[in-house]
């Protein structure tokens, strides 16, 4: 396109708008229907601007839910790393006739925690000791070199527990040999959850004995039971009796999740805080990880992208907090939008002043208007027309009758112009004149048998070429040469013709229109002429069609072997008399039943049913014998061949 040319006429569409308005005021009656599109533009601007929008912000709440979606997994993914590490060292008991602490040194160590598990503090065992127990076993400890070890806390309980192995056993980790955790509530209550459902729990929220004044963290346990070897542990009271002590790890939360967030600081990711609590409430003292340490307990999450997860973990619920790190929420690309906004402005400027210069053309505008009202009507006595022969199809008139009749009709809305219909031959060389009704006996007797060729008047050359033929003059034409005296005491001076189609483009006749005096088609009544001519071919398929159905029925019916036709899941669809007289069901109790059901006599096994269906499923034609039930209860034997059609119906004669 020229550029300079597009700007000119822009500028020309603009000067001529405005002229139209110069000195004359604006908000006339006149120049309303302009104000009222320019106000629709301006409106459906302003939607599309705030759609896009909207639409820019649903995409970065999309993303901002994936990330958190990944965040989430990867919390999954490393406590089920550590769960299966508890579950090994369950099992090192399990497997051994005792575990002494070279051994749970040698299994820790092999496993690496360090470098391959982020956050464990240890992988420990805690024993359970019995009340009556507690001095033997202290003594028992003393002797293997801790001269100090007790179990902490002091003071009577019913049962104790003691951290006796618990790896890497150095550091912070010196601070809980010995501990009781059973004495504490918290980590007691996710204890007795394990031993009582024998899985890996998670504990509440807790201060870890092993943290000291610096950098202190809020931390968690994982629990796994150990049972007494060769004990039952089928229901909670035998657990109970089983219970040998728990494999468990303490996590530092920090520590634990502090490198999920690392992608955040990828450019490309968006920036996440993350806030995770201990159980369904968000209150500070819950509060097990922040991502921002600088930041208060509680984000003020922008409102655009924050989320709020709730996880099932281990007999544990945390609360996952995301929010969008501040600065980033707002810098969401929005060009889109304002691009929008921009060409929605400019375009609906334009469409008002285009719309000035409409009305300056009102009286073009009100000539096309009359136009379509007319073409409207014709629009509703054609809908009318083609009601009118689908009904006389229905109730089965004959293909001549309903030619007839759509003839009548055509010169009925159009009393200038005379129509015939004629149909190609079986051979295709001649045409046959099938409805004729204005024209005169000796016309219509003298073309009954028209040749199709190249040259043989209008409706011969239509099909012969496929083509609409338009003769103005038939004196004048060449293609009227052997009829120019018939057609000229018949009265006709121009004769139009349209070839008639099958829906394969096939040709099955013409419809032709006759003038008495020389005259050219207009656009409307070449489209005319093109729409009755298909109406012309719907008539004769449809009821070429139904007269071949009715000719099959009539010959299945008056077959001697029994025919039946079902669906592909074997319920019959039709059946012909011989059928209904062999099993004595009529077709209306038949319909809609299987074979099987109606005839079954037992005297085949359910194996011979199956191959029947295995044949006819692969598409191969089955043929056998079968012994079949009449409906009064007699038995009968019948051949049958049964044949999968494509049509995903199965066709059964017997």
């Amino acid at each position: 396109m020229n550029r300079p040319t597009l700007g000119i006429d822009a500028g020309i569409l603009i000067g001529e708008s405005l002229g139209l308005v110069s000195g004359r005021p604006f908000m006339t009656k006149r120049y309303l229907r302009a104000w009222l599109v320019l106000l629709a533009c301006l409106l459906v601007t302003g939607y599309a601007s705030y759609y896009t929008k909207s639409g820019i912000e649903a995409d970065a709440q999309r993303q901002f839910a994936f990330h958190c979606d990944e965040i989430e997994e990867k919390i999954a993914a490393r406590l089920e790393a550590h769960r299966q590490v508890l579950l090994g060292g369950a099992a090192l008991f399990d497997a051994s006739d005792s575990v002494e602490r070279d051994n749970w040194h040698a299994y820790v160590k092999r496993m690496q925690i360090d470098q391959h598990f982020n956050g464990i503090q240890g992988l420990g065992f805690s024993l359970l000791i019995p009340k009556d127990q507690l001095a033997r076993h202290i003594a028992t400890i003393r002797k293997q070199g801790f001269p100090e070890y007790t179990v902490r806390p002091a003071g009577e309980r019913d049962a104790y527990s003691s951290i006796i192995y618990l790896e890497p056993f150095a550091g912070r980790n010196l601070r809980a040999f010995g501990y009781d955790m059973y004495a504490e509530p918290v980590r007691r209550a996710a204890m007795e959850q394990a031993r009582d459902e024998n899985i890996a729990v998670l504990s509440g929220k807790v201060l870890l004995v092993q943290e000291a004044d610096k950098n202190v963290q809020a931390g968690t346990l994982m629990y796994v039971p150990v049972y007494r070897k060769l004990m039952p542990v089928e229901t909670i009271a035998q657990r109970h009796a089983a219970l040998y002590g728990w494999v468990y790890s303490p996590f530092r939360m920090t520590d634990l999740l502090g490198g999920i967030l690392k992608s955040r600081y990828n450019p490309a990711a968006p920036h996440l805080y993350l806030q995770v609590y201990d159980g369904h409430s968000t209150d500070a003292d819950r509060l097990l990880y922040n991502s921002e340490a600088k930041l208060a307990a509680t984000i003020p999450p922008p409102a655009l992208l924050a989320l709020e997860r709730h996880m099932n973990l281990y007999g544990r619920e945390w609360t996952l907090r995301f929010a969008q790190a501040e600065g980033h929420a707002s810098g969401l690309d929005y060009s889109k939008a304002w691009i929008t906004l921009a060409g929605g402005l400019l375009a609906s400027l334009l469409l008002f002043l285009l719309m000035l210069s409409y009305l300056n053309t009102r009286r073009n505008a009100e000539r096309i208007a009359a136009e379509l009202t007319t073409e409207l009507r014709n629009s509703a006595s054609e809908l009318a027309l083609h009601n009118r022969i689908l009904n006389q199809i229905s109730v089965g008139m004959s293909l001549p009758d309903v030619l007839v009749e759509l003839v009548h009709q055509v010169e009925a809305m159009h009393p200038d112009m005379k129509c015939a219909i004629f149909l190609l031959e079986e051979a295709g060389s001649h045409l046959r004149c099938a409805a004729a009704p204005g024209l005169p006996a000796a016309y219509i007797k003298a073309v009954e048998e028209l040749a199709v060729s190249d040259g043989g008047g209008s409706c011969g050359t239509a099909a012969y070429s496929g083509e609409r033929v338009i003769v103005e003059d038939v004196q004048q034409h060449p293609y009227w040469n052997s009829l120019r005296d018939l057609v000229s005491q018949a009265g006709m001076r121009s004769c139009w013709a349209q070839p008639i189609k099958d829906s394969a483009e096939g040709i099955l006749g013409t419809f032709s229109v006759y003038h008495p005096k020389t005259a050219q088609p207009s656009d409307t009544e070449t489209v005319l002429m093109d729409r009755y001519a298909n109406l012309a071919a719907l008539v004769i398929e449809r009821i070429r069609i139904q007269d071949d159905l009715r000719l099959k029925d009539l010959a299945l019916n008056v077959t001697a072997n029994a025919v039946v036709i079902t669906d592909n899941d074997a319920h019959i669809q039709w059946a012909n008399q011989a059928f209904s007289k062999l099993i004595g069901y009529s077709l209306s109790e038949a319909i809609g039943h299987r074979p099987k059901e109606l005839v079954k006599s037992g005297k085949q096994s359910q194996s011979y049913y199956e191959q029947l269906w295995q044949t006819i499923i692969t598409g191969k034609v089955w043929r056998g014998e079968m012994i079949n039930r009449h409906k009064d209860g007699t038995l009968y034997d019948e051949e049958m061949t049964i044949t999968p059609v494509l049509c995903e119906r199965l066709l059964k004669s017997a």
